[in-house]
């Protein structure tokens, strides 16, 4: 075979090893908020759907590199997803990247959402008076008809609540907490 020809094969070759196997482009429709989840360790995950109208709610429990994240923004992303050939006992069989971000939109100024939360454990933490942060990730002020002494003592035990959230517009303290109430088990 002329030299041209292994020249090709050789690219061709490069270009399908640096696909690797298993490499797949998905789209994601990412929720405005995260629910907390139980994979190997306690965390907070992502609720995802897919773009073609199945409303069914997947938890994401993965980082995907180069992905900016913000609260109170719902997200359509095209990822790469590519298998990890030996993953840690405690690790991801999956790799993900961002491609692109197709859409970023804001939800609305007074959107409410619910989910559990773990009190204890340094989950959630008081920053400044009366105010609060949930996973080192998102800020919340109680609101009115909410009594922050009440919240501090129970948030700070190890007990489980369904907290209900309401989006704000200062982007500094995203959530205003507007109902919870302790997890019967």
């Amino acid at each position: 075979m002329p030299p041209k020809h292994w020249l090709g094969l050789v690219l061709t070759g490069l270009l399908l090893a640096a696909c690797g196997p298993g490499n797949s482009q998905e789209t994601y429709v990412v929720a405005a908020h995260k629910q907390e989840c139980q994979g190997e360790a306690l965390q907070l995950c992502w609720l995802i759907t897919q773009p073609d109208g199945d409303e069914a709610v997947e938890l994401l429990y993965d980082r995907i590199d180069g992905f900016d994240y913000q609260w109170g923004y719902t997200y359509v992303i095209r990822v790469e997803e590519a298998g990890v050939a030996n993953p840690s006992a405690d690790g991801s069989s999956v790799e993900r990247q961002l491609i692109e971000v197709v859409e970023q939109s804001p939800v609305p100024a007074g959107t409410r959402f619910q989910m559990d939360l773990t009190g204890g454990q340094g989950y959630v933490v008081e920053v400044e008076e009366n105010v609060f942060e949930v996973w080192d990730e998102v800020r919340f002020t109680c609101g009115p008809d909410i009594n922050c002494d009440t919240v501090r003592r129970g948030l700070f035990e190890e007990l489980r609540f369904t907290v209900e959230f309401e989006f704000s517009e200062d982007p500094d303290r995203p959530l205003t907490l507007v109902g919870w109430r302790p997890l019967t088990n």
